[in-house]
């Protein structure tokens, strides 16, 4: 049975099929994963798949609202780039998220060039300036 079924799929349908997602622009924060939804949805009813969106994404969600606030005001203190970007790393915070079911976000001083190696170090204005940016940023949240 299993081998019946894998002979029965379509490599280069497979292949088109799972590539198409990555194309789509699901940025998070701001959490703008409907595109990606709606393609999948679309797929399976396609497929004949009985499917339902029941929750279109929710960009409002608390660490996405955090996210944006947390970006703002480091831009607005530091004036460093708070473009979001991707990384292959692991943090903690996905315990938080995953485990927990705590909304969390990643932040805090330093280069991301030299997290957890020898030597790792901060300058000293980015104490303060996170300070600032964690207060500014507590005000508006809470």
């Amino acid at each position: 049975m299993k081998e019946e079924l894998l002979d029965s799929i379509d490599l280069r349908l497979l292949v088109k099929t799972t590539q198409e997602p990555v194309r789509i622009p699901t940025q998070n924060p701001p959490g703008s994963e409907k595109g990606c939804a709606e393609y999948i949805h679309g797929k399976l009813t396609e497929w004949g798949v009985e499917s339902e969106m029941v929750l279109d994404p929710f960009p409002q969600r608390p660490q996405v609202a955090a996210a944006q606030v947390l970006r703002k005001n480091a831009a607005r203190v530091s004036g460093v780039s708070t473009e979001p970007f991707g990384m292959l790393a692991s943090a903690d915070v996905r315990n938080f998220i995953k485990d927990a079911g705590i909304p969390a976000v990643t932040f805090g001083p330093g280069d991301l060039k030299q997290p957890h190696t020898f030597n790792e170090s901060i300058e000293i204005q980015q104490i303060p300036d996170c300070a600032k940016i964690l207060l500014l940023s507590m005000g508006e949240l809470l």
